[in-house]
């Protein structure tokens, strides 16, 4: 057995490693846990028997201690077999039981609601007739992230059993442990009530956000050219001229950059046979997408603007100025938030004037990321200027939107949309957990095309509408920020006896040392009353 660790650490509000002698309200003393509660470990079969899992025994890991943090834990998302347990050092532990996790995220408390075992990642604590197990657990949220300061090592903290046997707690009478219980959990029950509404609200904003987005690019968000044209009898310019226009622009920008190659190598040509080699765009297929207004027509990302994956680093590293290529500042999959380009972290490669010209980002460009994993597949931002000769990396594409017509910002709340509807992960491809959205299944991706002077006024009140609900968010995120200080309060006024204060003639906790808490096997050695709300606060969504 280790022994117990001899230096004193003192903690932040109801555990301490060793004996703090820190003053505590009237009939409080330090008390050793292990003198009210039985220490137990956990363990992980080995995984390389199957017949020990996916057995009937409930396993708590790490993911379930964060799911259940502060709460009962009566469903795991692992379990394991009789035989597992057998052959493993891992053990049935009663319903009460206090888990705390010890090592990879050192801090989750959690609570079983029956019978269960834990992983090595946990040090459990089986409480005894005179320690209410939500009182135990409360102490230990009450320190919060003070309790890596009871372990060691930096890049990975774990609380090692010496400390854990060492651990002291604030500890009363029972009968005003389970008045302090109930007190906390009356504020905490409250707090979670707001909480919930809190996130119910955001919820409802990303909804929100989403049916702006999609009302702005199937035509419901402004009146239409069309509606406001039969309203004034006049008369309007639709898509399809702005689309003529723009694959004119399309075409003069392909024979420029033609005629420039045919010149830089020394073939200009006599005649117009060249041309020849321009290919129009593929029209997208609609026969699945929605009817557009009048007015609107569909084309695709290629056709409305000129897509660029960015350079691939090159294969040795050039010095400043070998073969003409000069260190340049480049946009990566890192940089890409969002609602903006991240300029604060840019690194650097060798760009020669051919590469600088090809890559160089523009103001008015979207940058869209080509992803790396399915959750930064398709991420975009505008550059809006501040670094001269900012370049791309291959893992983002550059969207160029032909100025004959296209908004930048409506093409970027096209791509917002895109985005937030999966069209973006649908089209890339995924093999395991990497995604790309290559420009192959970019450029032919679907595009709603309004007149031009209905993007101006889409933009604009989609503008004002996500920036009321960004508003709204502000507050909903400076609200749950407050209602966290609040918990740690209520936790910490708790154990300083401030929710409940000592009355003449309370009850002192009794003298323990040397005693050791009941119950062994399987048998639950402290069950709470049923009934008791307070103090086994198993809430209903817990329940499996």
């Amino acid at each position: 057995m280790k022994k117990a660790a001899e230096d004193v650490i003192p903690g932040l509000a109801a555990i301490s490693v060793g004996d703090p002698e820190t003053p505590l309200p009237p009939g409080w003393r330090w008390t050793r846990l292990t003198d009210v509660a039985r220490m137990e470990s956990g363990h992980t079969p080995s995984r390389r028997h199957p017949e020990y899992w996916d057995g009937e025994v409930p396993w708590v890991g790490i993911v379930d201690a964060r799911l259940h943090h502060g709460k009962a834990v009566f469903a795991t998302r692992q379990t394991v077999t009789e035989e597992g347990l057998a052959n493993s050092a891992a053990r049935w532990l009663p319903a009460n039981t206090v888990c705390l996790s010890r090592t990879a995220s050192v801090g989750y408390v959690t609570i079983l609601g029956r019978e269960m075992a834990t992983s090595q990642d946990f040090v459990n604590w089986v409480c005894g007739d005179q320690l209410d197990p939500w009182f135990l657990a409360h102490a230990l949220l009450a320190e919060g992230e003070n309790l890596r300061k009871f372990g060691k090592g930096t890049t990975h903290t774990t609380i090692y059993f010496p400390e854990a046997l060492a651990f002291h707690i604030a500890l009363p009478s029972r009968s005003i442990q389970q008045r302090v219980v109930a007190e906390v959990e009356r504020h905490l029950t409250r707090i979670d009530a707001g909480v919930a509404a809190l996130e119910r609200v955001q919820a409802n904003l990303k909804r929100y956000r989403a049916s702006v987005l999609k009302a702005a690019v199937e035509g419901g968000l402004v009146p239409t050219e069309a509606e406001l044209a039969k309203k004034e009898r006049g008369d309007y310019e639709p898509a399809s001229k702005l689309l003529a226009r723009i694959l004119k622009e399309r075409r003069a920008r392909w024979e420029a950059e033609e005629l420039a190659k045919l010149n830089a190598k020394g073939r200009a040509p006599t005649d117009d046979r060249w041309k020849a080699k321009y290919t129009e765009p593929e029209p997208p297929d609609t026969s699945e997408l929605p009817e557009l207004p009048e007015g609107w027509c569909w084309a695709t990302v290629e056709t409305v603007g000129h897509v660029v994956l960015g350079r691939r680093r090159a294969e040795r590293e050039y010095i400043d100025g070998e073969d003409g290529r000069v260190m340049r500042r480049y946009v990566r999959v890192a940089n890409v938030r969002a609602t903006h380009l991240d300029l604060s972290d840019l690194l650097e490669m060798p760009f020669n004037d051919a590469e600088l010209d090809l890559y160089r980002l523009e103001p008015g460009d979207i940058v869209v990321t080509e992803g790396q994993s399915p959750e930064l597949v398709g991420i975009s931002a505008v550059f809006r200027g501040g670094v001269e000769n900012l370049c791309i990396q291959a893992t983002v594409h550059r969207f160029r939107p032909y100025r004959s017509g296209l908004s930048t910002e409506f093409a970027q709340t096209v791509f917002r949309f895109n985005l937030l509807n999966g069209v973006f992960r649908k089209a890339a491809s995924l093999t395991v957990n990497i995604a790309h959205l290559t420009s192959e299944r970019l450029k032919p991706l679907p595009f709603p095309l309004p007149p031009e002077r209905e993007q101006a006024r889409i933009v604009e009140e989609v503008e004002r509408r996500l920036t009321l609900a960004d508003d709204a968010e502000r507050a909903i995120r400076t609200q749950l920020a407050r209602a966290d200080r609040l918990r740690r309060s209520v936790l910490r006024q708790a154990f300083e006896g401030k929710l409940v204060p000592p009355t003449p003639g309370a009850d002192e906790v009794p003298v323990l040392r040397g005693q050791r808490a009941n119950g062994s096997g399987r048998s639950a050695s402290s069950v709470q009353p049923k009934g008791r709300r307070a103090s086994l606060p198993l809430r209903e969504e817990d329940a499996p």
